[in-house]
Order: C-alpha cells, then sequence, then structure tokens
C-alpha cells in the first residue's frame, strides 16, 4: 500500500488443466473448494465478486478480503486467489470482491472516505452473516496495507468483525507512510542520498499541496520535476482521480480507532517492508489495543518478507517489480494464518 498505488496481479492455472485433471501422466487433485459469483450492496454500489466455500459440510467460518489501494479487481493485489483456495482446503470460505469502478463493480472507489471503505467492509461482512452456509458468529476481515487502515476503523464501527488479520498494516496518518515509503524503498535500491532528500523534499511538499492547494498547483510542481529519476521512480505522479481521493483522506490518523478494536487481531509484518513501516505500526497497535483492554493481539514477524510477504532480499522496487521476477509467498505466512485462526473460528455448541 501506499498513497499512491502500486499492483501485482497472480496469475492462475490453466482452467483446461483443472478440468480434464491431467499434467503428463499424473492426476492433479480436485480442487476442494467451490467458486461462486456473488453481489452486495454498499453505498449505492453494486459489488460483484467471488465467494470460496469448501468442501466439507458447513456452515463455514468466513474471511473477507480488504483490498490496498488503488483500482484493484478480485484478484489483484496480494495473490488472493492462493489465499482463498488456501483457507478453503482449511475448511474457512472467503469473499473478495471489485472495488468500486473496477472490474464488475459499479461506483468509483476515488470518490470513497476511509470511513466509506469500512462501511463497504461492514456490508460485506453482513451479506456472509445472511447465508445459510456462513457460521454467522465468526466471520471476519483481512485487510493488506491500506486495508490495514480500514479493518480496524471497521471493527471499531461494528461488532460484527469477529476477528482481523492485518498484513503489511500502517498504523499513523498517509503522510508519514508516504515519506517513509519514498525514503526507504530509496535506500534499498541503494539510490543517494542527495536524491532522497530531493526526493522527500518534493513528497512533503506534495502532502501540503494535497492538504490544502489545488490539483493544478500540484500539477505544476510535478511538471517542474517530471524528469527526474528519483521523481519518475519512486515518488510518482499524482493524476486528477488519485488526488481527489488522497484529498479527501488525507488527514485520517489510525490511532485513535485503535481503542474501539475489541475482538482478537493477528499482524503479520514483512521485516524488509518497504512501503509501509510495518514493525513500528504493530508494535503501536499492539500496545494501543492492550492498553485499551484487548490482551488477544499477536504480532509475526516474517525475515526476508517484503511488504506483500514475499520472499525478497531488499524489498525495494527494484527487485519487487522487475520483470519476469518469481513471485512467492514467505514460508510459513499462509500456515500462520490458519493456525492462528482454527481455535478462533471453532463453533461451539
Amino acid at each position: 500500500m501506499m498513497l499512491f498505488h502500486w499492483w501485482i496481479r497472480w496469475v492462475w492455472v490453466s482452467a483446461w488443466m483443472l478440468a480434464f485433471g491431467r499434467v503428463g501422466a499424473k492426476e492433479l487433485p480436485r480442487p476442494a473448494f467451490t467458486q461462486e459469483e456473488v453481489s452486495f450492496r454498499s453505498g449505492g454500489n453494486t459489488l460483484r465478486g467471488v465467494l470460496v466455500l469448501p468442501k466439507t459440510r458447513g456452515p463455514h467460518p468466513a474471511v473477507a478480503f480488504v483490498h490496498g489501494s488503488g483500482a484493484l479487481d478480485r484478484n489483484d493485489w496480494t495473490l488472493h486467489p492462493a489465499l482463498r483456495e488456501h483457507l478453503a482446503r482449511h475448511g474457512i470460505a472467503s469473499l473478495c470482491w471489485d472495488k468500486p469502478g473496477v472490474g464488475a463493480s459499479s461506483g468509483d472507489w476515488t470518490r470513497q472516505s476511509f470511513h466509506d471503505r469500512a462501511q463497504e467492509a461492514i456490508d460485506a461482512l453482513k451479506f456472509l452473516k445472511g447465508r445459510a452456509d456462513i457460521d454467522r458468529k465468526h466471520v471476519g476481515l483481512w485487510g493488506i496495507s491500506q486495508g490495514g487502515w480500514i479493518c480496524p476503523l471497521a471493527a471499531s464501527l461494528s461488532p460484527d468483525v469477529a476477528f482481523l488479520i492485518l498484513v503489511s498494516a500502517p498504523a499513523g496518518t498517509l503522510e508519514e507512510q508516504d515519506l517513509y515509503r519514498v525514503a526507504q524503498a530509496m535506500r534499498a535500491d541503494s539510490m543517494s542520498e542527495g536524491d532522497i532528500e530531493k526526493a522527500l523534499g518534493f513528497a512533503r511538499r506534495r502532502i501540503e499541496l494535497v492538504r490544502s492547494g489545488s490539483y493544478e498547483k500540484l500539477d505544476a510542481a510535478q511538471r517542474e520535476v517530471s524528469d527526474a529519476r528519483w521523481f519518475r521512480d519512486y515518488v510518482h505522479r499524482l493524476e486528477p482521480r488519485e488526488f481527489a481521493f488522497a484529498k479527501k483522506n488525507i488527514a485520517y490518523d489510525g490511532r485513535p480507532i485503535l481503542k474501539g478494536v475489541k475482538c482478537p487481531v493477528l499482524i503479520l509484518v514483512g521485516e524488509r517492508d518497504t512501503i509501509v513501516p510495518a514493525k513500528q505500526s504493530a508494535s503501536l497497535i499492539k500496545d494501543s489495543l492492550n492498553k485499551a483492554g484487548n490482551k488477544e493481539v499477536t504480532v509475526t514477524t516474517f525475515a526476508y518478507a517484503d511488504h506483500f510477504m514475499q520472499v525478497t532480499k531488499t524489498g525495494g522496487p527494484r527487485e519487487t517489480f522487475a520483470k519476469g521476477r518469481k513471485k512467492e509467498f514467505v514460508p510459513g505466512y499462509l500456515a500462520t494464518i490458519t493456525k492462528w485462526l482454527a481455535p478462533r473460528v471453532r463453533s461451539t455448541p
């Protein structure tokens, strides 16, 4: 996540291979899940996505996935298909949908505030709770990056949230996160300290223009530095619709709402996250929740993991977004999620 987004796509296994069940002479295992196209309403929008259900007998506990920043659909960002399938093989249903105005969903995500996004997550849980094949007592949220702001906000607003899984989550302000991103990404890519200072100076100027200026003023400032490598590769151009979204949310601070989060929380940190100050944020979130009386908070840190919980050497964008790079989760990431969830979604008489 960042104020101005990145994206990652997951490549699916060929559909015909799954259909015919063979690669050479080897039998492929039959899927342990079914997928259903679904839709629900939120904020005047019809949001369409996919519900993945285990083939075991229900009702099933369920997780709703909350995206990070940008124009993301149900399969974008952090390899959602792999996560959904892993959960299903462990008896847990999951829901992921296209953001407003993306894919098959109506609306416009750039018009949303963080509170709008939180209400959208709550409405997703209400949709799940309304199904006979879902265990309504055990429905929670998984959020990555910007979703790490949204999920605690949703939990502070609604008792419907049974648990939170926060991946690479920020805790403070958008300004703090974006300045961290610029500096750490450039250092990971071995950029000069002189260029880092120039980039940070412009990033601070941009924040002020988002906060109290116009897009015209920002665009003029962007054109002045458009040829600089530090701008092209690390600060990045902000388009009008992104400016509108940033302006709507620039004052948000995730710290005050934490005292309202009463459900169990799992926080997953990539030690080499250069996009969000995940280690500092995890400590802040845990301390804030504990002080408010929530003692069921678990933090797990993965060495050699980047913002997307993928194996990395540096965590920098040159490596993360290198063409042809093999994308794989850091060992233990998926197992940590299901191991933590197991006792918290077990139905009791």
